[in-house]
């Protein structure tokens, strides 16, 4: 949406269009992403500053590894080599590097969580009906021993790592009415990539989640511009089945439920005032509904002391409390 280099700004509103007509999209970030764009400007930045003549032997992360465990890395043995990758991690070279890249990809973690939650939304404005997967980061480092042997594997380090960014995303999902799949745990091998059992399982884990256009077993019948209706009241948590699979879409509706759908659709907004209808308890789904439109003015209630929350709600009435909604 904004690089406009090699022709893609030609394409933009072809894609808003395909996205619109969308049943199905998914979208993942990447083991790319998250750390090996920021390994790619650490590496730069680190020999700049190294042919600027700064010294990084006992600086940063494994400056400090090196002090507290001496033992573990000595120049004049091959301890290091015999150690692997956690003997490279030690050595002098690559104290400067951890020290730029570490950062860097906490920062690239923090800013995909912000990216990830601006690109829902702009897919939720093209498509509200669509089913939307969001796909967790597959630790790529699963196969990769720290040390020799499975005592400390960087797989074991890099899942820590991993677990706040994968935690953000299905609650970031959510928001948008999105299915969140965990993959973090697929098996990789020394390539950094899924091996094929690791491939076949995200497939399994992906389809597993893919719904039918809708849900629901009783609006087959209904036309299909109401069919995305039902189903965009469902992605944007504006109304719900009413279980086992259906939606009742002739139910009558009643004031109740009309106030709470229009009150979901405002972003269930809290309020201070409580209303003093003798028919509306603290504990009733529909009472945070109640005391915010009788705040906004929408209602008024039956009489000065009752909402009728279970009385049918009339055309004429929804038609009433939508306009004084948007008043």
């Amino acid at each position: 949406y904004v690089f406009k280099t090699n022709g893609y700004d030609a394409y933009r509103e072809q894609i808003r269009q395909d996205i619109r007509e969308a049943d199905l999209i998914t979208l993942n970030v990447g083991s790319n992403d998250i750390f090996t764009s920021p390994a790619t400007y650490a590496t730069v930045e680190y020999a700049a500053r190294v042919a600027a003549g700064e010294d990084f032997s006992n600086k940063g992360i494994t400056g400090i590894i090196g002090k507290l465990l001496p033992s573990l890395y000595d120049s004049n043995t091959d301890t290091a080599s015999e150690m692997g990758i956690f003997g490279t991690l030690l050595s002098p070279e690559a104290s400067g590097f951890l020290e730029i890249m570490l950062p860097k990809c906490l920062e690239s973690m923090q800013a995909a969580k912000q990216n990830y939650a601006l690109i829902l939304k702009e897919l939720r404005a093209l498509n509200p009906t669509a089913q939307i997967i969001t796909i967790g980061v597959f630790n790529p480092v699963h196969a990769v021993n720290l040390i020799g042997g499975d005592v400390i594997t960087f797989g074991k380090l890099a899942d820590n790592v991993l677990l706040p960014f994968n935690s953000a995303i299905p609650r970031i999902s959510a928001q948008y009415g999105c299915t969140y799949v965990d993959v973090v745990d697929v098996a990789t091998d020394s390539s950094v990539h899924p091996t094929d059992a690791g491939y076949e399982e995200m497939t399994a884990r992906i389809l597993a989640k893919v719904r039918p256009i809708t849900e629901f077993k009783d609006i087959a019948l209904q036309s299909p511009e109401f069919q995305k209706a039902i189903q965009w009241s469902v992605n944007t948590r504006i109304a719900y089945g009413t279980g086992e699979g259906t939606f009742s879409p002739n139910k009558i509706v009643s004031r109740g439920e009309m106030l709470t759908y229009l009150w979901r659709l405002a972003g269930e907004p809290r309020v201070e005032s409580s209303a003093s209808f003798i028919d509306v308890n603290e504990g009733d789904y529909f009472a945070e509904a109640v005391n915010w439109a009788v705040e906004m003015g929408i209602t008024k209630g039956t009489t000065a002391f009752t909402f009728s929350p279970y009385a049918t709600c009339t055309r004429a009435q929804i038609v009433t409390f939508l306009y004084r909604a948007q008043a």
